[in-house]
């Protein structure tokens, strides 16, 4: 999409005539154009978290970032406290609002644990390494010695039926 709107800005800048007729176009039909445009923008934006699933994480994300957005673009959010490109900025609900949503997802991906993850080939050999992730992963968790014994069980045989059918 930026290379797209970057080429058209190229096109834009080298025709005078079309910088012309886009400036030509009045202001309430423009109006109508970006209220459709947002209209589009906001559905393509729930498409998306619906698509990936809604759950805590990213419906506080969608929540804190819409009502962000919608204070800075009614200026609710001290508009009185920022001057120059800041004031500007910062008084669109479009680039306030992504900002939040970008922020909180960078900052809840670096603070969130960490899941465990154990990558090894489908091999007999690597059998040791799926023991000690398994008892290491039942340790965690608080688990008993019969627990933990048929968790390793669980694992030993999931391993061992795959490769005795080759």
């Amino acid at each position: 999409v930026g290379l797209a709107i970057g080429a058209i800005f190229v096109v834009v800048a080298f025709f005078p005539k079309l910088t012309a007729f886009l400036l030509a176009i009045p202001g309430p039909v423009a109006g109508v154009y970006l209220v459709f445009l947002m209209g589009l923008l906001f559905v393509a934006g729930l498409r998306i978290v619906i698509r990936d699933g809604m759950d805590i994480r990213s419906a506080t994300i969608v929540g804190v970032a819409f009502s962000v957005g919608v204070g800075a673009e009614h200026q609710l959010i001290h508009p009185d406290q920022f001057t120059g490109v800041w004031r500007i900025l910062l008084t669109s609900g479009m680039t306030v609002g992504a900002s939040a949503a970008i922020l909180m997802t960078l900052f809840l991906d670096l603070t969130s644990p960490r899941r465990r993850r154990l990558e090894v080939r489908l091999n007999a050999s690597d059998l040791p390494k799926i023991d000690a992730f398994l008892r290491q992963l039942a340790a965690r968790a608080g688990w008993n010695q019969a627990s933990t014994e048929r968790l390793r069980a669980a694992g030993e045989e999931t391993l061992i039926e795959p490769v005795a059918a080759r």
